[in-house]
């Protein structure tokens, strides 16, 4: 057994599991998983099944013609992306259509259970933060407060530093 640990670059872990024996995943479990979170909701994506936080996405069925087929797109950051990537090629990749954007692509068949939570957890996480930077932008440049999505992850931000 080996133990995998992503750190950011502010040395937080992000994901850690051991390696074990591999089950079955498939979009059942991926929406099992995120409703675990009770402001991810189920959603779809171009037609493909997804999770969001508010309007931001947070995992999805990958659905272009580049990915493989029974892999999921999880929102993650690129300095995580490239920890997975290096790590575990087998089940992580990217394909030049994603390239550019801040996700990874998961092959379920070789994803665990545990693994797959905390990549919904560290999705969520990034969409949060993005919508804190946006916040924050938003504010130092005079305009109204935001309304919609950008209050709702405001809300929760003020929740969870509570």
């Amino acid at each position: 057994m080996s133990t995998l640990k992503v750190v950011s670059a502010m040395g937080r872990a992000l994901l850690s599991w051991s390696r074990r024996r591999k089950t079955a995943v498939n979009f059942e479990v991926v929406r099992a998983l995120g409703s675990e979170f009770t402001d991810v909701q189920e959603s779809m994506m171009f037609g493909s099944p997804a999770l969001k936080l508010g309007k931001r996405l947070v995992a999805c069925l990958a659905i272009h013609r580049s990915a493989e087929p029974g892999s999921l797109v999880v929102r993650t950051d690129f300095e995580q992306r490239a920890a997975l990537l290096t790590d575990d090629p087998e089940t992580y990749y990217v394909t030049d259509h994603y390239v550019k954007h801040p996700v990874v692509l998961v092959r379920l068949a070789r994803v665990q259970r545990d693994q797959l939570r905390d990549l919904l957890a560290a999705g969520r996480r990034c969409v949060l933060a993005h919508a804190e930077r946006s916040h924050k932008k938003t504010r130092l440049r005079g305009k109204k407060e935001p309304t919609g999505l950008h209050s709702a992850i405001q809300e929760i931000l003020n929740r969870i530093a509570d």
